[in-house]
């Protein structure tokens, strides 16, 4: 999509003007609010939602939408009226429906399941490597699926940078990620609400630490898993994956990051075409 920045939007009374690379510059006296009624006309929690910070190189939530500091950069996420390009599954009003589980791309899903297969052979390092390098591709395969690309390639920008990174700062980052990439499926799913919890949960993972970290991130994908049924060409192994992300195991059987890895090679394997 491109063709339709820089441009100032005006609108209830407001004006926002976004840079060609996606950029605001606060100005005194600005707030969220003003910027989706600017922009869209509206003041609802997906538009709010799809503005970002800088935290650390890396683009983030903002948690707290009623604060905003003039000359701070925000970035805007979300497609933009007038952006050319309908996206799969979008129709020439604005309107959006859901897409086909056959705007997959399989290759790239199969990738994904590869990586996730070894990642339960793995420990450590490699093993988030294989996790992190999986999600990207996972990420990718739903390309075309996905009504909101810029929101996805902001959780692959998450899993890439998540491949440096071990221990909670590891999960952490892939609970961003994960979170981002659930968000930009949301108007393509056919049951919204579970991924929406989903999203929630992989929120608070963000906040938690240790095993409890873990255990938020795989029910999190236990609901991701849900929430794209309608994707899946394969619903038994579907249903596996969510088994699997949702079994706690016994001590001596699969540790939670192998259990998680095994999850995410079904939920890959399960949206091919």
């Amino acid at each position: 999509m491109a063709g339709v920045l820089p441009k100032t939007f005006t609108g209830k009374g407001y004006q926002v003007t976004v840079n060609a690379d996606r950029s605001i510059i606060v100005k005194p006296g600005d707030w969220l609010s003003k910027y989706t009624m600017a922009i869209w006309g509206d003041y609802t929690e997906p538009h709010i939602k799809a503005f970002k910070r800088k935290i650390n190189g890396v683009l983030s939530r903002i948690d707290n939408p009623n604060l905003i500091k003039a000359g701070e950069t925000l970035f805007v996420t979300s497609q933009l009226p007038g952006e050319i390009g309908i996206l799969p599954g979008e129709d020439q009003s604005g309107g959006s429906l859901p897409s086909t589980k056959r705007d997959v791309n399989n290759g790239l899903l199969e990738l994904a399941a590869h990586h996730f297969d070894a990642a339960t052979r793995l420990g450590g390092t490699p093993q988030t490597q294989n996790i992190a390098q999986g999600l990207i591709h996972f990420a990718r395969g739903l390309w075309n699926c996905s009504a909101n690309r810029p929101e996805l390639e902001i959780a692959v920008l998450n899993f890439a940078d998540a491949i440096r990174l071990n221990g909670e700062d590891f999960v952490q980052r892939v609970a961003l990620g994960l979170g981002q990439f659930a968000y930009s499926l949301l108007n393509c799913s056919s049951n919204p609400e579970e991924l929406r919890v989903a999203i929630l949960n992989f929120n608070d993972a963000q906040s938690l630490s240790g095993q409890d970290q873990v255990q938020r991130v795989a029910l999190g994908l236990s609901q991701f898993a849900y929430g794209l049924k309608n994707f899946s060409s394969n619903p038994g192994l579907l249903q596996s994956a969510v088994l699997t992300f949702n079994d706690p195991r016994k001590p001596g059987e699969l540790v939670q990051m192998q259990r998680i890895a095994l999850g995410l090679k079904q939920f890959a394997r399960s949206l091919k075409a």
